[in-house]
């Protein structure tokens, strides 16, 4: 690891690469950086949707889109820079899954001393979440007290306003106890079965529960079908929400449900209890950092029965007390 970054340096370029649950695997580390080096700025490089919902979170101040072709030029081998209009940064911090290959050689040149690079070993005894903070308080010299203190960086601030729009567009989940499925992932590999998300909604109705099912770009296959439901009372469906609305669910729901996907780090965020299934091969590493969300893993999800899922919710809505969470915001 290269030497410790001094509190003297204010001006970060931080990149991470990938989907919103890519993103949000970073969230502990510049929370961490934001709190400890409050004199810091960042300038995060990231998809432009994510990062400028982090941005209305206050979690960064400057957004430098991976669509731009600033960000290209910055970090993809080819076009020099011209002149050091882009090189201003007193460090470049690069959050990597793995190894970058050829990329690493190239980096150096353009940014020398300045780069850091955190990369995932590949170890699977923790989620990566907790391995990124890890080093990043290695390079920002943070010593961190205590475990809970880690894992109040894993938890967004969600904004009232972010509450009322969700209460506004699915006014019948207001002042109901109600949960929120979430059946897609990026990959087919990754997704319990639809039907069995599906087969959730009448154990919930039994129990006088109102919910929606949220799905996102992954899930174009899944339209025909959700398009042809006769939802029950106090249920629906909604596709590609805002993640703000998102947040506003999740940080009034009684329950999450979902898979190995983004929007299941996103509820972990919001402080959100809840369940997710994993493939053994992704779990710890990939899953997500917070003692509410509990994890049923299988070396292949078809191999999770429905009753497995309802035992572990039963126990999850036995833990509530007064059956409403209380909002983080």
């Amino acid at each position: 690891m290269t030497a410790g970054l001094e509190e003297k340096k204010e001006n970060i370029l931080a990149a991470r690469f990938g989907g919103l649950g890519d993103l949000l695997i970073t969230l502990p580390s510049i929370q961490l950086i934001k709190k400890k080096r409050p004199q810091t700025q960042i300038t995060l490089v990231a998809r432009r949707s994510y990062g400028l919902f982090l941005k209305e979170a206050e979690v960064i101040e400057t957004l430098l889109p991976l669509e731009t072709h600033e960000a290209s030029l910055l970090f993809q081998a080819g076009e020099e820079i011209p002149g050091l209009k882009l090189l201003h940064y007193d460090l470049v911090l690069i959050w990597l899954n793995k190894e970058p290959a050829g990329m690493e050689a190239f980096w150096r040149r353009r940014f020398g001393e300045k780069l850091r690079l955190i990369v995932w070993p590949g170890e699977a005894d923790r989620p990566l979440a907790h391995y990124f903070l890890l080093k990043t308080a290695e390079i920002f010299n943070i010593h961190i007290n205590r475990s809970s203190e880690e894992k109040e960086y894993a938890l967004l601030t969600v904004k009232e306003k972010w509450l009322e729009k969700a209460q506004s567009h699915f006014p019948w989940l207001k002042d109901i106890p109600y949960v929120v499925l979430h059946p897609g992932s990026g990959r087919l590999i990754k997704r319990w079965k639809l039907e069995n998300f599906l087969s959730l909604i009448d154990f919930f109705v039994e129990k006088r529960i109102g919910g929606i099912v949220i799905t996102g770009p992954a899930e174009e296959s899944y339209l025909t079908l959700l398009s042809a439901c006769r939802w029950p009372d106090r249920w629906g469906w909604a596709h590609e929400p805002d993640l703000r609305i998102v947040c506003g669910l999740l940080s009034g729901a009684l329950l999450y449900i979902g898979n190995d996907s983004g929007i299941t780090h996103l509820a972990a965020s919001c402080g959100c209890s809840g369940l997710a299934f994993f493939r053994q091969e992704n779990f710890p590493a990939w899953s997500p950092w917070s003692d509410r969300i509990k994890i049923i893993v299988a070396s292949e999800l078809e191999s999770i029965e429905i009753e497995s899922a309802v035992e572990k919710i039963q126990e999850l809505l036995a833990s509530k007390k007064d059956g409403f969470p209380k909002n983080n915001g």
